[in-house]
């Protein structure tokens, strides 16, 4: 495949196509997933009263929410919040209102055992939903860059990376790369990535160890996803440096960037 695939943000067709869940109700999706890619990104609007279950074999999963409402067990997640699905872990969510949502996952139907955090607890997997304002939220005034994290996998139970970035025009990255696979999907604005122009509701997957930047032309948000905790290289040749902290909970032996 080659180094960035730019999405070219198709229609919705009826039906949801997601590999991992299956879908009850009226719904329309669009998936992305370059040939080859482990990473895929589903676009998709639901009426209300619709479902998606997921069995016991899926990896860790996230579904951002638009607009309207998602529900899982009496818990209520409102646009701007997301979802977080662990790996292995039964689950039905219920659109309780017209919904349009974005929903990220991997074609592993585990989660990662051997990133730099080590594998994660396998008991006690089960649903997160995290709300807009209950996401870790950094703000980089330098940058006028609202970062925040829905899963961070710093989690004992799953290891996915999942945030949203909002910003400014202007604002442009310096070249760098990181160690995981990402796909980017623009719910805001505008960026430039090389040659392409991502406007709102398009996406681009960045395979790692992959050398980019991008630059906003106007204010803009966007979501990123990892299956896994990574490092970042600014500079060529620079020490790469780990994305966060180490988790207290992470022995000393394993704290290396390898």
């Amino acid at each position: 495949m080659p180094t960035v695939v730019v999405d070219e943000a198709a229609d919705l067709l009826p039906g949801y196509d997601a590999p991992s869940c299956r879908a009850e109700g009226d719904a329309k999706s669009a998936r992305f997933q370059p040939d080859g890619y482990p990473l895929w990104l589903v676009r998709a609007r639901f009426d209300g009263d619709s479902r998606l279950a997921w069995p016991s074999e899926h990896g860790d999963e996230a579904l951002f929410v638009v607009s309207g409402h998602l529900d899982v067990a009496g818990r209520v997640c409102d646009a701007g919040g997301a979802v977080i699905v662990e790996a292995g872990a039964r689950a039905e969510v219920l659109a309780s209102a017209d919904s349009e949502i974005v929903h990220v996952g991997s074609v592993q139907r585990e989660a990662p055992e051997d990133g730099l955090f080590g594998p994660p607890l396998r008991s006690e997997r089960g649903v997160h939903v995290v709300g807009h304002d209950d996401a870790h939220l950094v703000v980089y005034e330098e940058h006028v860059l609202d970062h925040r994290g829905f899963a961070e996998s710093r989690c004992r139970t799953c290891r996915i990376n999942f945030f949203r970035v909002a910003g400014s025009a202007g604002y442009r990255t310096p070249s760098h790369l990181h160690s995981q696979d990402e796909i980017i999907h623009v719910l805001e604005g505008e960026l430039q990535v090389g040659r392409s122009t991502l406007g709102r509701g398009t996406s681009v997957a960045v395979p790692g160890h992959t050398r980019y930047g991008f630059t906003a032309s106007s204010d803009f948000a966007f979501l990123n996803y990892r299956r896994d905790v990574s490092w970042v290289q600014l500079a060529p040749g620079s020490a790469p440096e780990l994305e966060g902290d180490w988790p207290e909970w992470v022995p000393e032996a394993r704290r290396h960037l390898s």
